[in-house]
């Protein structure tokens, strides 16, 4: 075990001393995080964190560098209009600013064919049984009020869908809902404290510790610039439940201390020694298993890890310096505030936990071993567009477009220009294949033997550049289906018929496409490194093998089961969600297995009665580890129940599952493996 040293006593002490001053620049630093959140910028697009040399991120940035008209991502549809009306309405919302381009049938009449002339075949693309369709290329760095200004310019009813209206949606959304679930989150853990600790003001001073620690985590992320959506709406409600446990531990090991010693400070500087290891011992666990998400190659997982990673780290300095600084600071209030505790100890699971120990470590390995295999069998959502709930908005108008105009899929083909010839054996190609409802490009505008100085500039820059030739494909699939990725697959075959590998496609297909491929091949990376990684500190922890390789295996065991079960269900999961999911639970839930070895060992040292020393430890422990595993696991269901985001709605049952599988494992089957251990003489009293 690991030994507390004098040096770290004196930084207690020193802390303690000054801990107005401590508290003072806690105070400074709060605030300008609080002020610095505000600047951090949020990304929902998971396609932006592909690696940079994936073939739909390289196929973008050829497209930027190449063609000055950004890609159109936005879709308004306009109800019951005459197309004089659609006409104006076209003209009003080209002078709006952030709105960059507006597509409509007029920008496809290159012959300036009067549109009462023009026949059905030429206008059903934009214009279809009194409704208008318009394609939009909006400023990304505007926001929402940028859409109501849209619907503004009409007083007939608007449908709107696309990349821009789904990103602003989940940003908008998440600002909201992480407000609402750490809220409740708090008031959970609250009320859970209330019942466990002595004192009616220790509660909000924890949390408000806690809180404070989260506000210092959300502040820093500046240094990053941006985060993820899920980053945003995970953050700080993680943050929070996986190490209230640190908080929580401490103020009871303050509370023991506080019947040994007169001195108050003398006791909290006792608990923070006494902590230091166990606690310690957890939190580098939690951040280990965080921090393996960084080895993705999805960059969402560097994102993800590292702030979370960093969140862990700043809650336990803010446990080890503003918890004790607080606590001695308004221990007076605590003093008038103290009241019987209405849970003082675990007694009654310890002796449920005595009496079923044997068939509860039975069960456990029983439905460990069959669940390897289930959990591989699941079905996944690689992308994003199945991210919204069925009921959303989002969902709604988008439906409503395709009811009119049908689905629309569009893809960017980009081949080298000049080669008009090839290019035009490409287009008819396309335009036969299935599901295919328009091919635009120059060449099919102007016929391979036009030249190209005699079309309008308007039209021309949108299409070809000094380099390529740009083919706008829109076929009527999903963005994220297996038949949409076959038609990928064949554009790319066709292609490359005509131009081997010198062409780039880009779209959100494409980009679903090479996301399934890189974060499928994240999975043994980065489960194997966060399992390795977390067993090798508990060896260093626990100074041998077998008790390591136990609690890592149980908490290994309790992923796959929880991992399982969408497999019995019939649920299809977002695999980012299931990757994400599995390096947390590693890292937070490996907390409550330490915990529990740790008091063993103590009580087993002390007694030499194993079975007594186990009683022991849960009498004791039980009250951290369901206070903490209840307060992730209500997080998670908080996610699950207000998230607008489906993603992460997912991983919120998957986070309550998982720990509560986990809370109960170490309660009740680890127990009896840790006495078979010390039976065995693996574990020395």
């Amino acid at each position: 075990m690991i030994k507390g040293k004098p040096m770290a006593e004196k930084f207690y002490r020193s802390v303690i001393r000054h801990r107005k001053i401590v508290l003072a620049l806690y105070m400074i630093a709060i605030l300008l995080c609080l002020w610095l959140r505000t600047k951090v910028g949020v990304n929902s697009d998971l396609a932006a964190y592909l690696p940079e040399d994936s073939r739909s991120t390289v196929s973008l940035h050829v497209m930027k560098e190449e063609f000055t008209e950004k890609i159109p991502n936005a879709r308004l549809m306009v109800r019951d209009i005459s197309l004089r009306e659609a006409r104006q309405l076209k003209k009003r919302l080209e002078e709006i600013d952030g709105v960059l381009a507006v597509m409509w049938v007029t920008d496809s009449n290159y012959f300036n064919v009067p549109l009462e002339f023009m026949s059905e075949s030429s206008l059903k693309r934009y214009y279809r049984d009194g409704n208008a369709l318009y394609t939009l290329t909006l400023d990304t760095e505007k926001g929402s009020e940028l859409l109501e200004e849209i619907r503004s310019q009409t007083d007939h009813k608007t449908v709107m869908a696309g990349e821009f209206v789904q990103n602003k949606f989940l940003v908008d959304s998440a600002r909201r809902e992480v407000i609402i679930i750490v809220v409740l989150a708090v008031l959970f853990a609250i009320f859970l404290l209330i019942l466990t600790l002595d004192s009616y003001a220790e509660p909000f001073l924890l949390i408000l510790c806690l809180v404070g620690a989260v506000i210092l985590n959300a502040g820093t992320n500046i240094v990053m610039g941006t985060v993820s959506t899920m980053t945003n709406i995970a953050a700080s409600v993680l943050q929070m439940a996986v190490s209230v446990d640190y908080f929580i531990f401490i103020l009871h090991r303050y509370r023991e201390f506080r019947e040994e010693y007169e001195d108050p400070e003398e006791a909290m500087v006792q608990a923070l020694r006494k902590s230091r290891s166990s606690v310690l011992a957890s939190s580098v666990t939690t951040v280990i298993g965080f921090m393996a998400l960084t080895f993705m190659k999805y960059r969402i997982g560097f994102d993800l890890g590292i702030v979370l990673s960093k969140g862990v780290l700043l809650s336990l300095l803010a446990a080890f310096t503003l918890l004790p600084c607080t606590v001695m600071q308004f221990r007076r209030l605590i003093d008038r505030t103290s009241h019987r505790p209405l849970i003082r100890s675990a007694s009654g699971v310890a002796g449920a936990m005595m009496k079923v120990r044997i068939p509860a470590a039975i069960l456990f390995v029983a439905l460990v071993f069959p669940s390897i295999w289930l959990h591989t069998k699941n079905s996944y959502y690689y992308g994003s567009s199945h991210s919204f709930r069925e009921n959303s908005i989002i969902l709604t108008e988008e439906a409503e477009i395709e009811e009119v105009f049908g689905l629309s899929n569009s893809m960017v083909l980009m081949v080298p220009a000049g080669r008009k010839a090839a290019e035009s054996m490409l287009i008819r190609e396309l335009e036969k294949m299935e599901n295919m409802s328009y091919v635009t490009s120059l060449t099919g505008i102007a016929g391979s033997r036009i030249p190209t100085e005699i079309i309008p500039k308007g039209i021309s820059r949108q299409l070809l550049s000094d380099n390529y030739s740009r083919i706008v494909l829109t076929m009527t699939l999903p963005a994220e289906d297996p038949t949409a990725f076959d038609a990928v697959n064949e554009i790319k075959r066709i292609a490359a018929v005509h131009y081997g590998d010198d062409f780039l496609l880009a779209g959100s297909t494409v980009s679903t496409e090479d996301l399934r491929t890189v974060i499928t091949g994240d999975t043994i990376k980065v489960n194997l490194i966060g399992a390795l990684a977390v067993f090798m500190v508990l060896v260093l922890t626990f100074r041998g093998l077998v008790i390591p390789l136990l609690l890592t295996m149980t908490i290994e065991g309790c992923i796959w089961i929880s991992m399982a079960i969408p497999y019995l269900t019939g649920q299809t999961m977002f695999y980012i969600g299931y990757l994400i999911i599995s390096s947390i639970l590693l890292g937070s839930t490996v907390d409550y297995a330490i915990l529990v070895s740790n008091r063993f060992l103590e009580e087993y040292r002390a007694c030499g009665d194993r079975k007594e020393a186990i009683r022991k430890t849960i009498s004791v422990s039980a009250v951290s580890i369901m206070i903490s595993g209840l307060v992730l696991t209500f997080s998670g269901v908080l996610l699950h129940m207000i998230c607008s985001n489906g993603i992460m709605a997912q991983m919120g049952l998957l986070l309550a599952r998982g720990t509560f599988i986990a809370m109960t494992a170490v309660l009740f089957a680890l127990p009896q493996m840790l006495l078979a251990l010390a039976g065995r003489g693996k574990v020395k009293g």
